[in-house]
């Protein structure tokens, strides 16, 4: 299957992701065991309740939110309605459920400028009036007894009488629900209310780009999409038209792309399930907010959720399967439950504005898929102490990324899905990594296992290079030798100095990957008063080693290209780790 653009996946690509995202609501729709918004429905965060009595007093406002890992968090609700999207617009809902706002007239203008708070104020009162009316209206249309109590409620509430309920300025401008005391179920579930419909005033008809049935298209997709890193909180669009520069044929606004309201519906509500808080299905990529899925249900999502993220689920006999299954891709064979053509969606979003951009979008086969995961552990691996071995077992997408700057924010914008598409692709990795990485092993002076791997993988896959995953003592490459010297020279001076703060590693490591000729005949000559301090065993043996890497250098370069930058660091890490590696032997022994 092709590759998108990596910026856009155009009108095209766009059309097919939305298609793919509603096929995925109806799978999940389908399923008993998940919780998704029904048709009609939407899933929305509650903060408070409304205690009436059948009389239509008020009892008590109670605080719903609960605390997870010292954060307040509304309590989630599946409601009848539609979504209230963020604005100056006065769109009351009737099922028994709203904000503040609407349901009591109530906002919190505390340290608001004098025209800010008389501005909110207005269009306090105008909201609270719209919400009374409506409800009013709906009365005789639902004419059950609980939601008559609550319309006799609102007859009689005074905006003014908040002041006696120290909760509301937790809770102003959030939402809320309403149950009558003596019931456990609450206003919103009873289904007279549910059956309730504002109705679309003046609803276009047309034949729908997703399902290719004629249906009612949306004017605009109201479902917002939530969780995207760096949009805005209240949620924001993923298709929307804003100038006229956009319309066509005198379409306005989303006309100009017919989308019914069902699959508008079903699309956002299917990407606000997968961008859930909590959700396996979704990570962050530097600035690319990521989630993936697949056609059926499939071991294959955890698979490479864990490789995307690194982080092991919660299921421990899930975990062991997974890592199972990366132990079979690492020999070359995908195991037989994972064969197939399911098909599988990777697709990263980025914040622009009030809107959301599509960083990238990636369709591949699930055993393709796996099978280029698998080359891409391959390729990682590299000799490496224990306790590396142990804590990077396998390397994440996450873990390379996080190895190209000091914090995740300083990630490249562009790097997490250029890696992605190389990584699903088969193609060459972005040389941005190989550039970061390099950049980052400079500043931080130190050759890691993680960075290490990434370099040793990039010169198999981009520059052809063969082994690399541990010393090769008779490699030709004089930037490899080079690197074997430096740990040398360095082993020498913690043998006769002991550890100090400011070595020969900290002082002339980056100088000596990129300008060998300017540093390797100090570093010679500095060795000598090193060996000085050695006894005779030692000394001897030192020697020997800076002779036999010497004896394969002919003369020190004058400047190292990237990719003999990246085989001096790699001489480095495997002659430091070969040293290792015999201290380990020789205490075993």
């Amino acid at each position: 299957m092709g590759l998108l653009p990596s910026r856009s996946p155009g009108a095209g690509g766009k059309k097919m992701i939305l298609h793919k995202l509603c096929r995925l609501y109806d799978r999940l729709a389908a399923d008993t065991d998940t919780a998704i918004a029904p048709l009609g429905y939407v899933v929305q965060g509650i903060a408070f309740e409304l205690l009436i009595t059948p009389a239509g007093d008020l009892i008590a406002i109670n605080d719903l939110r609960v605390v997870i890992k010292n954060t307040v968090r509304n309590k989630e609700f599946i409601l009848p309605g539609s979504a209230k999207p963020s604005g100056s617009g006065c769109n009351p809902s009737l099922h028994g459920w709203d904000t503040t706002e609407y349901m009591l007239g109530y906002l919190n203008l505390e340290g608001l400028s004098a025209p800010d708070a008389k501005k909110l104020a207005e269009r306090c009162v105008k909201r609270h009036k719209a919400y009374k009316e409506g409800m009013l209206q709906s009365e005789a249309e639902v004419a059950d007894p609980a939601y008559s109590a609550f319309c006799r409620f609102l007859e009689k509430w005074q905006p003014e009488a908040a002041a006696n309920y120290p909760v509301l300025p937790d809770v102003s401008g959030l939402f809320g629900v309403v149950r009558i005391q003596g019931e456990q179920s609450y206003l919103h579930e009873i289904e007279a209310v549910v059956r309730l419909s504002a109705g679309a005033v003046g609803a276009s008809t047309g034949i729908c780009l997703l399902s290719g049935a004629a249906a009612e298209i949306a004017r605009i997709h109201e479902v917002k999409i939530k969780g995207v890193l760096g949009a805005q909180s209240a949620g924001a669009n993923l298709v929307s038209f804003n100038c006229d520069s956009f319309t066509s044929y005198g379409l306005t606004q989303s006309y100009n792309a017919p989308v019914s309201t069902v699959s508008a519906f079903k699309y956002a509500t299917a990407l606000n399930y997968l961008l859930a808080k909590g959700s396996p299905r979704r990570l962050q990529l530097g600035d690319a907010t990521t989630v993936f899925w697949a056609d059926k249900p499939s071991v294959g999502e955890s698979i490479f959720g864990f490789v995307l993220s690194g982080e092991p689920p919660t299921d421990s006999a899930l975990e062991e399967q997974i890592k199972a299954s990366l132990r079979s891709l690492l020999a070359g064979s995908v195991p037989q439950a994972l064969e197939g053509d399911t098909e599988f969606y990777v697709l990263g979003l980025a914040p622009n504005a009030a809107r959301i951009s599509v960083r990238f979008w990636q369709r591949s086969t699930l055993s393709e898929l796996l099978h280029r995961v698998g080359a891409l552990q391959a390729e990682l691996q590299i000799v490496a102490d224990k306790q590396s071995k142990k804590e990077y077992e396998f390397l994440s997408l996450r873990s390379i990324l996080e190895q190209t700057a000091r914090e995740s924010k300083e990630i490249p914008p562009l790097l997490s899905g250029a890696l992605l598409r190389a990584v699903l692709s088969g193609r060459e990795y972005p040389l941005l990594l190989y550039q970061a990485v390099l950049r980052r092993l400079r500043v931080a002076k130190s050759v890691t296992y993680p960075r290490a791997a990434i370099i040793k993988a990039i010169l198999l896959r981009n520059f052809k290079q063969k082994g690399l995953i541990m010393l090769e003592i008779e490699r030709e490459e004089v930037e490899y030798q080079l690197g074997r010297l430096f740990a040398v020279l360095e082993r020498l001076q913690e043998q006769a100095q002991g550890k100090v703060e400011s070595g020969i590693k900290e002082r002339f490591f980056s100088s000596a990957s990129m300008t060998p000729a300017s540093v390797f005949p100090r570093l010679l000559r500095l060795s000598q008063h090193h060996s000085a301090k050695l006894n005779a065993g030692l000394k001897i043996n030192t020697e020997k080693q800076i002779q036999e890497i010497c004896g394969r250098i002919r003369e020190f370069p004058q400047h190292l290209c990237l990719q003999a930058q990246g085989l001096f660091a790699l001489g480095y890490y495997h002659q430091r780790q070969d040293f290792f590696t015999k201290k380990e032997d020789a205490a075993a022994e």
